[in-house]
């Protein structure tokens, strides 16, 4: 079957009916989403051109980045004081603030977002505690 299929191709490249004439290729275009709702379509171009983003991914970018600052600031406290007291009791508190925070801005973005495929879940502050803790190297 695969032999069949190469000597069509070969002679059909011989005879010249497997060519495409210059003028009647097009390129593809790769920027547009064929998922996209065409109604919403014009709007996206126009802020991706101005270099600006949809608020429900600012709101992405924000989660990301306010989930790393609370986790680096448990994790330098763990390296400090890890179940020494006080000072930890105090780091847990605010860690537990932060995501509570977090979810928050999760809350709102699940809200906004054009498809549900791009909603993040609620975060459980216990679990979280229990990941960092986890990772963290033993001394």
């Amino acid at each position: 079957m695969r032999l069949l299929a190469e000597r069509i191709l070969r002679e059909a490249i011989e005879k010249g009916t497997f060519e495409v004439p210059i003028n009647k290729q097009r390129s593809l275009n790769l920027e547009e989403n064929p998922f996209q709702d065409p109604a919403s379509r014009l709007a996206f171009h126009v802020l991706n051109n101005a270099g600006m983003r949809p608020l429900w991914l600012e709101n992405e970018i924000e989660i990301r980045d306010s989930l790393h600052e609370i986790r680096t600031d448990l994790i330098r406290a763990a390296k400090h004081c890890y179940q020494k007291g006080q000072d930890w009791d105090n780091a847990v508190s605010r860690f537990f603030t932060g995501i509570e925070q977090v979810n928050g801005l999760i809350r709102k973005l699940n809200l906004e977002v054009p498809l549900a495929r791009f909603q993040r879940a609620i975060l459980r502050p216990q679990d979280e505690l229990r990941k960092i803790i986890a990772d963290l190297p033993d001394d």
